[in-house]
């Protein structure tokens, strides 16, 4: 679980991802999972309702949204699993909070595979995450919709100790929601040649940061991975004729 907090985005081209790191200076370590500064891949699969409740509430602008996810942690080398979570990913208006639970291979799979958890073994649990996903589960049948995933950057502060900045490429969707899903099955959903970056923080960023933005002329964005993951994904897979049912094409495209 982890505290409220606010978020910046933005998107700015790949070439010019060393001159911005370069004005950080010693701001900003990168963050123990980079390993070797190869960073990692994060592999999200995101839950929603029949109707696309989680995603229509993005496209109408409500101030309180919700996305369920399963969240993969995958080694840049050779793209096996490190690590999974069930997340909370809740946002109410800018602040931005997140209820998280690790979990093995199996549990994910019964949750993939849409399968109830027995009333009692999820009152003896006393998981707010778990109990939170088996209760929006039941009231709304809950399943996998699209698959997305990237390679990430995560940097720290001893500067600035609640600073974290993320810096995600070749952020691509895959409409293969297993967790077995291969590399290949995945297309672009913001083309390689730009970056999204996102600085986390509470409170407010620090001035110095600021400044250093403000230099590279950045431009502050709104960018929904799951949203454009199921435009991008979809409508591909219509393009190409591999997924011929139009019920989420046409709640996607309204």
């Amino acid at each position: 679980m982890s505290a409220n907090r606010y978020e910046l985005k933005y998107i700015i081209q790949t070439k010019n991802i060393s001159k911005l790191m370069e004005s950080f200076g010693k701001i900003l370590t990168p963050d123990k999972n980079n390993k070797n500064n190869l960073g990692y891949y994060n592999h999200s699969i995101y839950f929603d309702t029949h109707k696309l409740r989680f995603y229509r509430d993005k496209q109408e602008g409500l101030i309180q949204r919700l996305k369920p996810r399963i969240r993969l942690y995958r080694n840049a080398t050779d793209f096996e699993v490190n690590s999974l979570f069930l997340e909370f990913k809740q946002k109410n208006d800018r602040s931005v909070f997140k209820n998280r639970l690790e979990i093995d291979t199996q549990t994910a799979m019964e949750l993939l595979a849409g399968r109830e958890q027995p009333y009692v073994e999820m009152v003896e649990s006393k998981n707010k995450t778990k109990e939170l996903f088996y209760q929006l589960s039941k009231k709304y049948l809950l399943r996998p919709k699209v698959a997305v995933n990237y390679k990430r950057f995560a940097y720290v502060s001893q500067l600035y100790p609640k600073l974290r900045v993320t810096i995600d490429q070749s952020l691509e969707a895959s409409l293969d929601v297993s967790l077995h899903a291969k590399k290949s099955s995945f297309v672009h959903i913001l083309s390689p040649r730009y970056t999204l970056i996102e600085f986390k923080y509470v409170s407010q960023l620090p001035k110095l940061l600021l400044s250093i933005i403000r230099a590279h002329e950045l431009k502050n964005v709104t960018f929904s991975k799951y949203s454009n993951a199921m435009e991008v994904a979809y409508e591909t897979a219509r393009a190409t004729q591999k997924y011929k049912h139009n019920l989420y094409i046409s709640s996607i495209m309204g």
